[in-house]
């Protein structure tokens, strides 16, 4: 199996020059395969804690960063902007988990994206064949167009996907995707902001294995405040990001699952606000 030990120079110091991968063992292979898509700046502490908190909320399956970034000078706008060759790295992934699943035909795999790694996340789903599936998908402030249309990455997912979202994120998510783009070209908020809209003409049942999740001051005791980066803080992945991996299946009740799951947790005090699911 690959693993992600490339930087930039000037990231270094942040970012570290090599990044190991403790989740990622033949012993965790032979229950699932998580693939963990960091955003545009690539495999940072970010990335480390989702991974984290997959573990600490009980994952027990193979935690990968796949880092799918360009690593060079114009770091992170050309990964925002490269189109093109972005839909051919999501290509390679999907790949990848297709080579995978022929060796582990009965394992679970699940796509997790964070930031510019929410529409790679959905990219790879897209170029998964007709035949083959993902378990899921789960897109955390992902920056695509609200009106993008999910119903084909919706069709490689057993599960569905769950997007969430964040009202709250204006510096990123409405200020950085109007002047800078959305990483499929549009401009204006983004739909890890205001959530995805079902496509015009397309019939409600289209998105009825799509799950959004806003934000709610409640998540803050997890850690996360509403904005880009406490997304993937590791209390907050292990309370509702990584039930979900562990959920043998979503449906309309795993919005409210979550909260109550979120609400047993140790380290979260009860909690009543439940998430609502949109279409």
């Amino acid at each position: 199996m690959r693993f992600v030990t490339g930087c930039v120079p000037w990231f270094a110091l942040l970012a570290g020059c090599s990044h190991p991968q403790p989740y990622l063992t033949d012993a965790r292979l032979q229950k699932g395969l998580v693939i963990v898509l960091p955003g545009v700046h690539g495999h940072l502490w970010l990335s480390d804690n989702i991974s984290k908190g997959l573990d600490a909320g009980g994952v027990e399956s193979a935690i990968e960063v796949y880092d799918w970034t360009y690593q060079g000078w114009l770091l992170p706008f050309y990964n925002l902007w490269a189109q093109e060759r972005n839909h051919r790295v999501a290509n390679q992934i999907a790949q990848y988990i297709l080579n995978y699943k022929r060796e582990h035909p009965d394992h679970p795999v699940h796509l997790i994206g964070y930031s510019g790694g929410g529409p790679m996340a959905v990219w790879t789903a897209e170029a998964i064949p007709e035949g083959a599936q993902l378990d899921g998908v789960i897109l955390l402030s992902c920056p695509l167009a609200p009106e993008y249309d999910l119903r084909r990455a919706l069709s490689a997912t057993k599960k569905g996907i769950v997007s969430f979202n964040s009202g709250e994120d204006f510096l990123y998510l409405a200020l950085g995707t109007t002047v800078f783009g959305n990483m499929d070209g549009q401009h204006g908020p983004a739909a890890g902001k205001v959530g995805f809209r079902l496509p015009p003409g397309a019939p409600g049942s289209a998105y009825e294995k799509l799950f959004q999740i806003p934000w709610n001051p409640r998540m803050a005791e997890d850690g996360h405040t509403g904005s880009h980066l406490t997304s993937a803080g590791e209390q907050f992945i292990a309370d509702y990001v990584a039930p979900l991996v562990r959920a043998q299946r979503w449906d309309s009740q795993t919005p409210a699952q979550l909260q109550r799951s979120a609400d047993r947790s140790p380290a979260s005090p009860a909690r009543s606000t439940t998430p609502t699911r949109k279409t």
